[in-house]
């Protein structure tokens, strides 16, 4: 009768686990750190898309700001005519030059988009910009947009409508509408095309109430203007200062 032996396999001693619970525990942390660095990676790539396109708002904002700059210089010194002519409408045929009256009607309000900032803050992408300091500078220039200039161009567009009402009031704008025709038709004013706009009436308390209304007008512009070059040097200094912080041409 055969006797089997059992074969006995050699206990494994406690450094055996312990290497291969080290062994484990490095690849699980391996990986652990190559996933951060590459979350890092794809985090730092983002938030330089994200800076590049700002800078590229900033840089239409103030070419914007400096475009309309340009025409409100243009424009403010003929408020100046239009007063000489309220003061003595006998001297104009008590009619007001076009060219007086469309000059100093109706301004083109440029409002910031700023879509980068609004999707860095819809997205709370914001905490993608590491440099705390560009983080802040950018979160000033969006205050002063939504705040001191929303402000300044609400003045404009009240006063514009005051000074629309006004208009409609004590002056026969019936060659005005001659000239709305013509720019729907697209057809060129001829030398005896005259579009001035006579006055309703020469009261002198209805031409006060005018002139005050245009002074209210012209000064809201006068500060839009002042606004629209100090928003115009925040931009350009903003975009001055990313740049130099983020190593951009």
């Amino acid at each position: 009768m055969e006797v089997h032996s059992h074969t006995h396999t050699a206990r494994k001693k406690i450094t055996h686990y312990l290497w291969e619970f080290i062994m484990l525990f490095l690849a699980v942390f391996c990986g652990f750190l190559a996933e951060n660095i590459r979350e890092h990676k794809v985090e730092r790539q983002r938030e330089k898309e994200y800076i590049s396109s700002l800078v590229r708002d900033l840089e239409y904002d103030t070419l914007k700001f400096q475009q309309t700059i340009v025409r409100l210089n243009h424009k403010i010194p003929f408020y100046d005519s239009v007063f000489k002519f309220i003061a003595n409408p006998s001297l104009y045929n008590n009619k007001l030059p076009f060219d007086y009256y469309i000059q100093t009607n109706l301004e083109r309000i440029y409002s910031p988009a700023e879509p980068t900032i609004q999707q860095l803050k819809n997205s709370g992408n914001f905490r993608l910009i590491e440099n705390h300091l560009v983080l802040d500078s950018i979160l000033l220039y969006e205050s002063r947009i939504n705040g001191y200039f929303l402000n300044q161009t609400t003045y404009v567009v009240e006063y514009n409508k005051r000074l629309l009402q006004a208009q409609e009031k004590i002056f026969d704008q019936v060659h005005f509408n001659e000239f709305l025709n013509a720019q729907f038709n697209n057809t060129e004013p001829t030398d005896s095309s005259d579009y001035s706009l006579a006055l309703f009436s020469t009261d002198a308390e209805k031409k006060k109430e005018l002139y005050n209304i245009f002074v209210g007008n012209k000064a809201s512009e006068v500060f839009y203007a002042q606004t629209l070059y100090g928003m115009k040097e925040q931009a350009a200094s903003l975009i001055r200062f990313i740049k130099e912080e983020y190593h951009l041409q």
